[in-house]
């Protein structure tokens, strides 16, 4: 059990398929909210995360915990720290995140 789960996406963002979204995330725009962030496929977004304005995180994309992104995100990479940046590449990883292995 998550007691005080916070999720905060304002409705014009742009999510696509098969996005996971951790607790304690806040996806918002840029003042006065017309520019918004974007996300793509099969994205892996772990708690902590926040993001502002119009960037744009590409497909199969994770996201380390507490990171804050501040500059778009190309496929396949890996991203961590504040700000954000690349600490590796999904192509390099012997797993898939994605997959719902029991």
């Amino acid at each position: 059990m998550h007691n005080g789960k916070i999720l905060l996406i304002l409705d014009s963002v742009s999510v696509d398929e098969n996005a996971r979204i951790g607790m304690n995330v806040m996806i918002a725009g840029k003042g006065p909210y017309k520019q918004v962030p974007k996300i793509g496929s099969n994205v892996w977004i772990s708690p902590g995360f926040v993001i502002s304005g119009p960037v744009i995180i590409e497909d199969h994309v994770i996201i380390a915990p507490n990171t804050v992104v501040n500059k778009s995100v190309p496929e396949g990479a890996i991203v961590g720290g504040i700000p954000a940046k690349i600490i590796g590449w999904v192509k390099d990883l012997d797993y898939d995140i994605m997959a719902n292995e029991n």
